[in-house]
């Protein structure tokens, strides 16, 4: 029973914690985005039919290539100039 306390109030300080909160909200927002981009696709599939999959399919493909694109790789850069930074002022 007192580890089962001890979890508990470990869970309540993480929670009510900065870094609790912004993983929560990081976490819940990937959630929603993956909920509305489940709908979205249904929505669009039953609104195009069995007989357009094929344009289905190519709009899926055409935006994870305009994502691909758009992206420039910030997210890897991001990551690069953080550390060397971080190395230039040690």
């Amino acid at each position: 029973m007192a580890i089962i306390q001890t979890i508990i109030l470990y869970f309540k300080r993480a929670a009510a914690s900065d870094f609790g909160q912004k993983v929560a909200e990081s976490f819940f927002s990937r959630a929603a985005l993956i909920v509305i981009g489940l709908v979205t696709s249904v929505i669009v599939t039953r609104s195009l039919g069995p007989e357009a999959r094929g344009w289905f399919a190519i709009a899926v493909a055409l935006s994870s290539v305009a994502v691909q694109f758009s992206n420039l790789g910030l997210h890897g850069s991001n990551t690069f100039y953080y550390n060397k930074n971080l190395i230039d002022n040690e």
